[in-house]
């Protein structure tokens, strides 16, 4: 009898145990989903869809400094991830004069808001993708907004296909080339 009753015992602590573990759990996530919930930029909300218009347009005027000054340089600095993967403002400047060399142009649309940030999709064009036989490429931006200012910007392919056919020339995880001089 003295092993059926530590058996009950320790079903009884286990359950308890469970039980008492499961609401630790739960109001930690709960309390972590309204830490979240404050830390949300909700007045940067409108600025975001004018700071994607601003990047768009710094790209099809070519404007480099234009471009980088869009960038936050605050926290753990901004990041581009598109062709190339560029981090902190000196190498989007390297970025950005990559894609100005290449002749760069976006037709861009369907701007929309996003919980950080904007979204978009645009039609992409570069000199050098053209003599590869990708005469334009279809991909979906996104930017995420900090302070008033972007703190990263994403091109997704929107037809991976569209890598392959690119081979060297979309290689997202790759820093952009340093000029030789």
């Amino acid at each position: 009898m003295p092993s059926g009753l530590a058996l009950v015992a320790v079903y009884l602590a286990a359950t308890a145990a469970v039980t008492v573990g499961t609401s630790v759990v739960v109001a930690r996530v709960d309390s972590a989903a309204a830490v979240g919930a404050a830390k949300t930029p909700r007045g940067e909300a409108p600025e975001a869809i004018e700071l994607a218009q601003a990047l768009t347009s710094a790209l099809n005027n070519h404007d480099v400094e234009a471009l980088v000054a869009l960038f936050t340089d605050e926290d753990a600095g901004p990041t581009v991830t598109a062709d190339r993967y560029a981090w902190l403002q000196f190498e989007i400047a390297l970025w950005a004069e990559q894609q100005v060399a290449m002749n760069i142009r976006v037709d861009a649309s369907d701007y929309r808001l996003t919980e950080h940030g904007a979204a978009w999709e645009a039609e992409v064009y570069r000199d050098d993708w053209s003599g590869r036989g990708v005469s334009s490429l279809p991909v979906t931006n996104s930017v995420w907004v900090h302070g008033g200012k972007l703190a990263n910007f994403t091109s997704v392919l929107r037809d991976g296909r569209d890598a392959e056919r690119l081979g060297g020339l979309w290689r997202p995880g790759a820093a952009p080339e340093r000029p030789t001089r």
